[in-house]
């Protein structure tokens, strides 16, 4: 058997592997997901706001946090303005709360852990929040449902659930459907010991004594939330998924500020593992260290792969097809080559595994919408999402990678 079909097989074995494994881990720990308990003590709450040039929803995103449904004596808001440009700073001051702080940082903006670690000799509450400025809508009981959560002592963070802010165009949809079901994954990796991120888009709660132990944000982490997460775990400290908090965040609307996300998004994950490589395959981290860091490792390499493999047959076959049509007329090369016949069996061990997974991704879609009280909407997105969009995402693994080695200049 050829290398090229040895990688086919193991590919379509892993992801039919993994999506069965997720869809099995579902059915067994939904029936939880409703014994959400609510506060019965209030510990004092700060939160962080950082904000580089975010005048459009500053406002709404502090306004939401002041809303919460927490006792006012008890709640401190944090608004750092890292170096704006424009509006930033003003929309704040217009803002007229006692439990708001205003910090204004400049010059230079340097990416986000800056900011928050700048807020943090202000913090007065036992937990410390993090929450991005792009965050427009935060639940109001979001606190009542996290904080019982440290009432286990092992437990350093808390993250909420994680919505697009009014989708318009087809990449915020396509982004919907990934943050629901990224969302949806993240609670099943909770249950395992196994979430390895606390973002700021979906609002991140930490005990503050923790964080005095093991240090603030890297601030030389491209993926600071990430770097965090991996500390904590690290650190053998627990991190918990709370669906009923929930957050809603502007998301990327153009390819560019798209692609500088996921750029930096990779490259960070990289970097992260690499820092921590002592845990993959580590016993004393369990599932964690034994299954998901290691799947977590191996697989962009798959889907760089699967990239490369179906990009090179397609264009053989284009290829092929452009020799043929110099020699023979239209129609035979339509009936001889457009049916794609070298492609189909190239790929044929990723048809029938492939199918199987799309039939169980929608499952596990829907089951999101439900547990995130969102109805089926989109339907031409919703195919974009599972074929063009995730084709998109493997292929910046390998830009990522590319840049890695090449050690470019990192952007936040």
């Amino acid at each position: 058997m050829e290398p090229q079909a040895v990688l086919l097989w193991a590919i379509s074995f892993i992801s039919l592997f993994l999506s069965i494994f997720w869809i099995l881990l579902l059915l067994s720990e939904e029936n939880k997901f409703k014994n959400a308990k609510e506060a019965k003590d209030y510990p004092k709450v700060s939160i962080i706001v950082p904000a580089h040039n975010e005048e459009k929803v500053i406002k709404k995103t502090i306004t939401s946090l002041l809303n919460l449904n927490y006792p006012k004596n008890k709640l401190q808001i944090i608004a750092i303005n890292d170096d704006s440009t424009d509006n930033t700073l003003k929309r704040l001051k217009s803002i007229k709360d006692r439990r708001l702080r205003i910090i204004n940082r400049h010059p230079g903006y340097t990416g986000k852990a800056v900011a928050v670690n700048k807020g943090m000799p202000f913090v007065r509450g036992q937990l410390v929040g993090v929450l991005d400025g792009d965050t427009p809508y935060i639940s109001p009981d979001s606190l009542i449902y996290m904080v019982p959560h440290f009432d286990n002592p092992n437990v350093g963070a808390v993250i909420g659930s994680l919505k697009v802010w009014k989708p318009k165009n087809i990449l915020e949809k396509l982004q919907w459907f990934e943050y629901l079901f990224v969302t949806l994954t993240r609670k099943l990796l909770a249950s395992l010991s196994a979430l390895y991120v606390t973002p700021g888009g979906s609002f991140s709660l930490f005990r503050k004594d923790i964080l005095d132990k093991i240090g603030y944000f890297d601030e030389e982490s491209l993926t600071e939330d990430l770097e965090m997460a991996m500390r904590l775990q690290y650190h053998k400290y627990d991190i918990i998924s709370e669906l009923k908090s929930i957050t809603q965040t502007k998301v990327p609307n153009t390819f560019r500020w798209f692609h500088n996300q996921r750029i930096r998004w990779y490259r960070g994950w990289l970097h992260t593992v690499y820092k921590y490589r002592s845990m993959l395959f580590n016993r004393e981290y369990g599932f964690l260290g034994m299954f998901q860091m290691p799947i977590s490792t191996i697989l962009p390499i798959f889907l760089i792969s699967i990239t490369f493999i179906i990009g090179y047959e397609i264009l053989k076959t284009l290829y092929t097809g452009l020799l043929l049509l110099s020699v023979v007329n239209i129609k035979d090369v339509f009936f001889q080559t457009l049916h794609f016949k070298e492609l189909a069996l190239s790929v044929n061990p990723l048809i029938f595994p492939m199918a199987v997974v799309l039939v169980l991704g929608l499952f596990m879609l829907r089951r999101a919408q439900i547990h995130l009280k969102e109805t089926w909407k989109y339907p031409v997105a919703t195919l974009g999402y599972f074929i063009v969009y995730q084709i998109i995402l493997s292929s910046y693994w390998l830009v990522a990678l590319f840049y890695e080695v090449t050690r470019a200049k990192k952007k936040w």
